[in-house]
């Protein structure tokens, strides 16, 4: 479950961009989304993820993100 959550975000994290920034391999990146990432992203298991996400960390203030945010880019500098 949390890889998925992962995923869809990091594809969010990747789709963004796209809208703003026009550049020479935008043909190809909007090809792999559309085939790929956009079919997935739709699942219910994705969306019931990101909601109940959602729903954990919605009441978490300006102090608790930061936190969680140090712990997480902690976490993976360890890993790459």
């Amino acid at each position: 479950m949390k890889n998925v959550l992962r995923a869809a975000i990091a594809a969010a994290l990747v789709a963004a961009p796209l809208a703003v920034h026009a550049g020479p391999h935008d043909a190809q990146i909007r090809n792999v989304i559309e085939t790929n990432v956009k079919n997935w992203l739709s699942d219910p298991v994705v969306i019931e993820s990101i909601k109940a996400q959602n729903n954990k960390h919605g009441g978490l203030s300006q102090t608790d993100i930061d936190t969680m945010d140090k712990q997480w880019r902690a976490e993976t500098k360890s890993i790459v």
